[in-house]
């Protein structure tokens, strides 16, 4: 497509609308149209290549980027989105723009008979960070050192039984436990 763009660019109006209309014709169609069929009247002819000269190289770009996408859109034609202030053809809409439209929430996706390659990969999913008090891995340390002198977890519970507290919470027999499981 690019190619063909070219060829018209390198070519004056005049001489295109002469000798191979039809090439303008069914490049316009494809980039602007959605393969509609477009006015043949030289005025329309001459207008389209003013168009094409305007920014057909960046639709040229956009229709070879198409061909490789992944997502498949529900609609034919061209589709307005007012947030954009854009039309979006179904026929040049790329995976990025897709994503784009899809993150923004612009389109839903339902608007896709199958969605682009890449959206919905983007959650990170955080790791669970251990949010233990410093007070109990202080504990946790201790009782450590205490199994590994051939101490029992019951010798232990003992031990711990007439702490109060350990850093805010309530020093009880199943805190006591867990920390020891913990220190295994």
């Amino acid at each position: 497509m690019i190619e063909k763009v070219n060829q018209i660019l390198s070519t004056g109006v005049e001489v295109l609308i002469a000798e191979n209309p039809l090439l303008l014709l069914r490049v316009y169609s494809q980039l602007y149209l959605c393969g509609e069929q477009p006015r043949v009247c030289a005025r329309s002819q001459r207008l389209y290549y003013l168009q094409i000269q305007k920014n057909g190289l960046e639709m040229a770009t956009k229709y070879e980027q198409a061909k490789n996408r992944t997502c498949i859109p529900n609609w034919k034609g061209s589709k307005f989105i007012t947030a954009t202030q854009k039309h979006w053809l179904a026929d040049l809409i790329t995976d990025d723009d897709a994503i784009f439209l899809l993150s923004k929430g612009y389109l839903t996706e339902k608007a896709f008979t199958k969605l682009p390659n890449g959206y919905g990969t983007q959650t990170v999913i955080e790791e669970p960070k251990d949010e233990t008090p410093e007070a109990e891995l202080n504990c946790i340390a201790e009782i450590k050192e205490l199994l590994q002198s051939g101490m029992k977890a019951y010798q232990i519970k003992k031990k711990f039984a007439d702490v109060e507290k350990i850093g805010e919470k309530k020093c009880t027999g199943k805190l006591v436990s867990e920390l020891i499981e913990k220190a295994q």
